[in-house]
């Protein structure tokens, strides 16, 4: 049989009471969201100028548009946790917002890869279908 500590209890009891008061508090100011970044996945790079890029300059440059470098999300968190210190995340006034941010990010990401694949897979059935 287990014995009970009447001071640990009486503890307990104290800050259980001030839990509604905690809760009106977060209620009260909304939280920062987090979205943790992760490395872009690796691509082949095509050997083929790049259909956005701009012509050539007078003085010989390739005048090409900087690219937008994409961004890959890993996590949405609602607070920044000691053992992720390290890695690179982005701040958002809300995690509503960094939750809404997050899935329209990834399933954008998703469909984006879901082009890719079905792309490569009209060419190698058309290169097939040439030879």
């Amino acid at each position: 049989m287990h014995t009970v500590d009447v001071n640990k209890l009486e503890i307990l009891c104290q800050h259980l009471m001030t839990l509604p008061q905690m809760v009106r508090g977060l209620q009260q100011t909304p939280s920062q969201g987090f979205i943790y970044l992760k490395n872009p996945p690796v691509q082949a790079k095509s050997s083929k100028p790049a259909k956005d890029a701009a012509p050539a300059g007078a003085d010989g440059s390739q005048g090409e548009k900087p690219a937008e470098e994409e961004v890959y999300y890993a996590e949405t968190v609602p607070i920044v946790l000691a053992q992720h210190a390290s890695r690179e995340c982005r701040a958002f006034p809300t995690f509503l917002k960094a939750v809404d941010e997050y899935f329209s990010k990834v399933e954008n990401q998703r469909l984006e890869a879901q082009k890719l694949r079905l792309a490569a897979a009209d060419a190698k059935h058309l290169a097939k279908v040439h030879i």
